[in-house]
């Protein structure tokens, strides 16, 4: 109905969005009267989370509106990307519900709120826009000349993100309408009420309540169906499923009265005044939310007195299941920051885990007791990955350099050496016998054993060659001390994503009991429950360790944990009295245009998990992986670099990275995990054609992926993990299949390579110095190298005359203050050749108040585009109390 435009005020130098009539509608009497009223109404609210209106302006007989502009991400587009966090949820509902309030305080109306009229800045904030087809409950805001009928002729789609307005028979948007808009009848704010639960159902769900494939199928929905209550994630607090319950009952004498009442109630949630339910339950009732909470007091008063009663006549008072606790421990402390991969001890009483510190150029292990807010970092632990607890809680062990190492955990002093030739990728064990468990990287190999007091590795499982295993992960030894059980990653060309299948072994016997389908970390708890995660979702279900098998069916503990489908990973750790830590993933990425002096210009598509940012050869485009919220599976995604278009260019569901164009901009290649190792394909840009296959590493167990193609387009160069266990580049030939040529191999990891724009040097990254640096090599002859970064560096970036070379030096590059708030961009000059061999020292172009995990430049080399990021990783989640009682794990099986 409407066109926007991005302007600036000159007189008050500041961006504003003009709105004007189409030149269709511009003398339609009844649409003018509405963009007028719509000025009108704007004009009489004032609420930060309102978009706001400076004037209404008339030119050459045309009516502008001049408005807020607002930069962020519609909530539809964050929505693209799948459901959202419960307590992000939660945060954005309670402020649409607040911009409803203040409208409804001055008897507005909406009629059209759904995700494509919300807006999410960049901090975070809520504002409600687009109150075009709003109307107060009394009739117009003022006398104007067309009244403001409840049937207007206007209708919207259902499909979220692709919701224009259309010609139709009622007012609003198929999906998100109350069932009073849909029969055309009168509307009060009881309908914006409905529209606000369907949009909080879907924030929940990643599905609106009430979807369909045609505007009928949506009406029908509305009018005569059910949410699927089940959508709804299991963290949902009961009483935002009430909530849930009030807003969208059809019959708006039930509904929740007032936008208000809402609000009370998700503060309530966000305060943590409600218990977090385990498993899914569906809301019960439909009748007023008042009305429904009486009833839930009397039921608690009758429980009270019932439970008083036995309990009188019990010889001994019945133990009480202890109440839910959570806690946050901040990924970003006094002494530390960008904490990663918690690790709780069985004990339930501290916490390790990986952070950078202040004067530590590489990340390290830290350790923190729950009951303190000071964490400390533990010596001779400096790149240390997957950490693990002793049985008795007083050892940490760690892999590093190839090998497997442990230390004391209260004294934290000198590490010791387990054992040599261990890389321990796949997860870690300790034993109670003080044997150790583990799997090497990637999932590629059989569960290997160390035995007690250190030693050489010893497989202890077999690789099924005659079925799809690609290799063993995450062995966990049982109470027993003989068994144990792991994941058997399956790979299965046929199967549209990766499988598993848990099983357990016996440590001296090549024998197996399948569990389970099942890929993911586990844990055991006694007295018998075993803890893993499923696309986010933390779930425990009962198991037997004698027997050896499932005894009753799953229940749900948390939700929006870290998770990889890929092999199972996730950030999942649990003790034995079922205190669960895990981390959520980092979807508060955004693309960010920079100049070269520093100044921000606007951003590039929705906040979400990117990486791999990649602009199109002739600037309109850029390619970016997105990882998907709950399967961490990454997709090709391509937004508009000047206008916001998105296009899904892939979508198969196992990963799909590290996107190249080709230099003519026609195809683009990327990794794909298709096969037993990732392969480099290429697809058309703009997504017609079939993949065609570039490089499959046919006999090789190496993972490439692709970073740049050179200017005449014949070669692609590639990183990858190698059989030295580091990183190394390799060229390929786009026209002549063939195994990986290798341009760098050293014990030390090169990766992050582009060619110049003339193809006669390549730009690399390699910490063969103790940190990342940034390094030239001449090409195709392999010349001697130079370092031409200066205290740390990554992601070098040419510029289009190949006479200056950009990186960025993130905090702790130098070795100084890696907790620093700050991301430096640094510059080489590079004007003669002779500056090729010996370069100037590098100088800093501006600095970044925000972590940056990849940037590429635009072809006329005057724009960043970066990936920025906050520099506090999401929060470690501590969940006391999460499994339910013993006397839940006889659930009976349904298998």
């Amino acid at each position: 109905m409407g066109e926007v435009y991005l302007a600036r005020d000159t007189r008050l130098d500041r961006q504003v969005a003009i709105k004007s009539l189409p030149a269709h509608l511009a003398s339609d009497p009844d649409r003018l009267a509405r963009f007028q009223r719509e000025a009108k109404l704007l004009a009489s609210l004032n609420h930060s989370g309102i978009g706001a209106i400076y004037g209404l302006e008339e030119s050459s007989g045309h009516q502008y509106l001049i408005l807020e502009f607002i930069e962020g991400q519609t909530l539809a587009d964050r929505l693209g990307s799948g459901a959202i966090p419960v307590d992000d949820t939660l945060a954005f509902a309670k402020q649409i519900a607040e911009a409803l309030e203040a409208a409804h305080e001055k008897s507005i109306v909406h009629r059209d709120l759904k995700p494509g009229n919300i807006m999410i800045t960049a901090d975070g904030h809520v504002k409600v826009l687009d109150f075009g087809l709003a109307r107060t409950e009394e009739g117009p805001v003022s006398s104007i000349s067309a009244q403001a009928m409840a049937d207007s002729p206007t209708v919207t789609s259902p499909p979220r993100m692709h919701s224009p307005t259309i010609p139709g028979v009622i007012m609003g948007t198929a999906g998100y309408m109350s069932p009073e808009q849909a029969r055309g009848k009168a509307v009060d704010k009881r309908s914006d009420i409905f529209s606000f639960g369907c949009v909080l159902f879907e924030m929940l769900s990643g599905r609106g309540p009430f979807q369909g494939e045609t505007i009928t199928d949506s009406l029908g929905a509305i009018l005569h169906r059910e949410p699927d209550w089940t959508l709804l994630p299991p963290g949902t607090p009961i009483r935002i499923r009430d909530l849930l319950a009030g807003t969208l009952a059809k019959d708006r004498k039930n509904r929740l009265h007032d936008i208000g009442d809402a609000r009370i109630e998700i503060d309530r949630a966000l305060s943590g005044r409600d218990s977090t339910v385990v498993g899914q339950s569906i809301p019960r009732r439909k009748g007023n939310l008042a009305a429904r909470i009486a009833a839930t007091i009397a039921s608690a008063i009758a429980l009270i007195a019932a439970t008083a009663f036995i309990t009188s006549q019990a010889t001994r008072p019945a133990a009480m299941p202890a109440r839910v606790s959570r806690l946050l421990i901040p990924s970003q402390g006094a002494t530390y920051t960008e904490a990663s991969d918690p690790v709780i001890s069985p004990d339930g009483r501290s916490v390790v885990f990986s952070a950078l510190g202040i004067d530590r150029p590489k990340r390290c292990l830290w350790i923190r007791p729950i009951d303190s807010f000071d964490a400390r970092p533990l010596p001779e632990t400096d790149g240390a990955y997957r950490p693990f607890w002793s049985p008795d809680s007083r050892s940490i062990g760690w892999f590093l350099d190839g090998k497997l190492w442990a230390m004391d955990a209260a004294q934290s002093n000198a590490r010791r050496l387990i054992a040599a030739d261990a890389f321990g990728g796949g997860g870690a064990t300790w034993g109670p016998d003080g044997s150790i468990l583990y799997s090497n990287y990637g999932g590629t190999t059989p569960i290997m054993r160390i035995a007690p007091g250190g030693g050489l590795p010893q497989a202890i499982t077999t690789i099924d060659p005659a079925t799809t295993e690609k290799g063993h992960v995450f062995p966990l030894v049982l109470p027993d001390g003989e068994h144990f059980l792991y994941v058997g990653v399956l790979f299965d060309p046929a199967v549209e994503a990766r499988q598993g299948r848990l099983y357990a072994g016996r440590v001296g016997s090549t024998e197996k009991v399948f569990i389970a389908h099942m890929i993911s970390r586990v844990a055991y708890v006694e007295p018998g429950w075993l803890v893993y995660v499923e696309d986010g979702t933390v779930k425990a279900v009962p198991f037997d360790a004698r027997a050896l098998k499932i005894t009753g069916e799953p229940v749900t503990l948390a939700d929006g944990a870290q998770y990889f489908r890929g092999y199972g990973n996730t950030s999942l750790s649990v003790s034995n009295d079922g205190t669960l830590a895990y981390q959520p993933p980092r979807i508060d990425r955004q693309l960010v245009w920079f100049d070269l002096s520093g100044k921000r210009l606007g951003t590039v598509g929705p906040r979400g998990f990117l990486f791999d940012v990649r602009i199109s050869p002739d600037g309109s485009q850029v390619a970016a992986s997105v990882g998907d919220r709950r399967t961490g599976y990454p997709d090709i995604w391509l937004f508009g670099a000047n206008r916001p278009t998105t296009v899904h260019l892939t979508t198969d569901a196992r990963e799909e990275s590290r996107p190249v164009w080709s230099r003519d901009g026609s195809r683009i290649y990327y990794s794909a995990d298709r096969a037993a190792v990732p392969e480099i394909v290429s697809i058309r840009s703009d997504g017609f054609g079939p993949v065609e296959k570039v490089y499959n590493g046919e006999g090789e167990t190496y993972d490439w992926y692709a970073i740049d193609a050179s200017p005449d387009g014949k070669m692609i160069i590639v990183d990858g993990n190698t059989e030295k266990r580091g990183m190394e580049l390799c060229i390929l030939s786009t026209d002549t299949p063939g195994k990986a040529a290798p341009f760098r191999s050293t014990p030390a990891n090169e990766s992050e390579a582009r060619f110049s724009p003339d193809g006669k040097w390549i730009s690399y990254g390699s910490d063969e110095s103790g940190k990342p640096e940034i390094y030239l090599s001449s090409y195709p002859e392999r010349g001697a190298k130079v370092q031409i970064s200066d205290g740390g560096g990554v992601n070098a970036l040419w510029s289009p005359d190949g006479k200056k070379i950009y990186y960025v030096r993130m905090p702790g590059d130098d070795g100084k203050d890696a907790t620093a708030a700050t991301s430096a961009i640094m510059v080489v000059e590079l004007e003669s050749t002779e500056a090729f061999t010996s370069p100037p020292k590098p100088r800093m172009l501006f600095e970044v108040q925000d972590q940056l995990d990849g940037a590429d430049i635009t072809p006329d080399g005057k724009r960043l585009l970066m990936i920025c990021s906050p520099h506090a990783s999401p929060p470690i989640h501590v969940v006391m109390n999460a499994l339910p009682a013993a006397t839940m794990t006889a659930v009976p099986s349904k298998r």
